[in-house]
């Protein structure tokens, strides 16, 4: 078996616990949940009233030189966390001519993966 190694050099956390790595770092070890009753929209015609959402994310101070509404919620929070990462202390700006992201729970995200993949390699061609 051939092992790679990897170096995790930033993180970046946007979850319906918080966002920022150090306050759902401490939020989860508390035990906290993010499930809560669903806000964003009336669920009254759906059998269940909760979910677990992220609330209070403002994409425009993420998502730089396009229009946030352009592209998807799941492309937004991506690129969030991606900046949250990419602003770790130490860590000095990406040279490479795309960004690598790994996106965890792809297929539940709501958008197709060519529209993710977009949005995440947007921040080093766009400049997003």
């Amino acid at each position: 078996m051939v092992y790679k190694r990897v170096v995790i050099t930033g993180m970046g956390v946007i979850s319906p616990i918080a966002s920022g790595t150090d306050e759902f770092w401490k939020l989860l070890l508390a035990g906290t949940s993010g499930v809560r009753p669903v806000q964003s929209f009336d669920s009254t015609d759906y059998a269940a009233h909760i979910g677990g959402e992220v609330l209070g994310f403002d994409p425009t101070l993420h998502v730089k030189k396009l229009r946030p509404d352009s592209i998807g919620r799941a492309s937004q929070l991506a690129i969030g966390a991606s900046r949250m990462a990419l602003s770790a202390p130490n860590l000095p700006p990406p040279r490479a001519s795309l960004l690598a992201l790994r996106v965890l729970d792809l297929p539940q995200c709501g958008e197709r993966p060519e529209q993710l993949l977009a949005g995440a390699v947007l921040h080093d061609k766009a400049g997003v």
